[in-house]
Parts: C-alpha cells; sequence; structure tokens
C-alpha cells in the first residue's frame, strides 16, 4: 500500500530489489505490471500449477515517431487506458528510462494508484531530480517547482541498492519522500532516511557492515497502512522511538550481528 521506486546504478540489484517488495503484496491485492522487456516474475502458483495470486501482466512497445501505429498496438498509453478497466491497486512498470515511460508513471500515480518501478539513479535525492528533468522535456511550459511537487506527492518510499567492493549487493538506504518544499520558484524534495547501510570494515575482500535505523516512519504513512489494516505486531517495530544516532542492527525489531 505505497508507491515505491527502486533507484540504482547499473548492477546494483534493482529488479531483485523490486521483485523482493513486489512478493510481499498479498494475493488478493489487484496488480498489474506494464513492462517494454518483461523482467519481473510476478505471477504465483501452488503445486498444482494453478495460479494464486491476482496477477495482470502485460508487455507494451515504444512508439516510434516515424510511424504510424494502428489504435490498436500495445503502446504503453493504450495499455494503460485498459488498465483501468480492471481496477487495479498497483501498477509495476519495471525500469523506465525514456521520459514518456515516466510520464505514464506519473500519470498512474495521479489517478490514485500505487506504482512501483525501477530507475537508474544513485539516491533518493538524484532519483527526484532526474525525473523532474525528464518530465521537464515532456512537459516544456511546465514550472519545474510544479512537476517536482507532483513527483513528491506520488512517491512514499525509494530503495537504493548499491554493489559494494567485494562484488555483493546490499540495500543502501530507504527512504522516506515527505513532499517537497519551494521557495521563490526553486524546489527541494523533502526526504527522511529511515534505513542505511553503514560499512565498519573490508577485510579478506568482504565487506562488512550494519543498517542503522535512523529514523521513523511518518504518521501519514503509517496512519494510511493502518487503514488497509497493518498488523499490530509490525506497527508497534514502526513505531519505537529512535533515539539520537540511530537503533543499530536492527531486524524485526531484534539485533541482528549481521
Amino acid at each position: 500500500h505505497a508507491s515505491v521506486a527502486v533507484a540504482g546504478e547499473t548492477g546494483a540489484g534493482k529488479t531483485v530489489n523490486l521483485q523482493t517488495v513486489i512478493d510481499s503484496i498479498t494475493d488478493n491485492t489487484r496488480v498489474i505490471s506494464m513492462e517494454k522487456d518483461s523482467e519481473l516474475r510476478l505471477r504465483r502458483y501452488d503445486t498444482e500449477g494453478v495460479l494464486v495470486n491476482n496477477v495482470i501482466q502485460l508487455e507494451y512497445i515504444m512508439e516510434d515517431g516515424n510511424i504510424t501505429y494502428a489504435p490498436t498496438r500495445n503502446t504503453g498509453e493504450n495499455l494503460f487506458n485498459q488498465d483501468m478497466r480492471f481496477t487495479p491497486r498497483t501498477i509495476v512498470f519495471g525500469e523506465v528510462r525514456d521520459p514518456k515511460e515516466i510520464q505514464l508513471c506519473m500519470t498512474a500515480a495521479e489517478a490514485g494508484h500505487n506504482i512501483m518501478f525501477t530507475v537508474h539513479a544513485g539516491s533518493a535525492y538524484e532519483t527526484i531530480t532526474r525525473l523532474t528533468t525528464a518530465l521537464s522535456k515532456m512537459n516544456p511550459g511546465q514550472q519545474k517547482s510544479d512537476i517536482m511537487d507532483g513527483i513528491c506527492s506520488s512517491l512514499d518510499i525509494i530503495i537504493t541498492p548499491l554493489q559494494m567492493k567485494d562484488g555483493t549487493r546490499k540495500v543502501d538506504a530507504i527512504t522516506e519522500v515527505l513532499g517537497c518544499h519551494v521557495d521563490g520558484g526553486m524546489a527541494k524534495p523533502i526526504l527522511r532516511t529511515l534505513y542505511k547501510f553503514v560499512e565498519t570494515g573490508y577485510v579478506d575482500g568482504i565487506t562488512h557492515g550494519e543498517h542503522i535505523q535512523l529514523n521513523n516512519i511518518s504518521d501519514e504513512l503509517l496512519e494510511k497502512w493502518s487503514r488497509k489494516g497493518m498488523d499490530p505486531a509490525v506497527k508497534k517495530f514502526l513505531t519505537t522511538p529512535v533515539p539520537d544516532g540511530g537503533i543499530r542492527g536492527t531486524y524485526n525489531g531484534e539485533y541482528s550481528p549481521y
């Protein structure tokens, strides 16, 4: 019940992390994927091969400006219009590269759907600025501050995986998007880092470290999740006050040596 972007550099593990997030969606939730090149495995089957979750997977083509396609061709815009008939709770876009794909993502969010996608960016801040730059090319007459404000209101969480120097992949940070601050026509995203990986050493070719919880999730997002039936034990864990300096080595509310 959140809009999630997974941002990272090439080889950071964006698709794997997005797959992990999607796997947590309950089976009775209507999910539709729209990918240009299908990479995600969304459908789950029981031991007898019967589909057990409520998933529709679609694949679209990018429209070539030099070719006039028939209206029935599977462009992203055509498929999106059909998606609305299926009343999806979450729309998954896979990796978005082209400004048209990003525009489609934001349109879905503005229509009231949760969106999930991956994007090539090195941090949560860079994710917002890169999306803003792409959409400003699609909408040259619109103020960049208005575009950034729309993006920040459409996203809840940004996950940034990172490939370490030993070749392993770790979640570098989980960040909540709280909105956008506009001052004198200049816009800046308001971001709150919830979890951060801190490297503690590099021994025998292996990166050592731990995840630190730095801040709590906002009351607004917790309220949204509570309305959707959040498990009381999960809510208690997420609302545990975080002291200055963060909570070190937490995993499911308990200390972890990893």
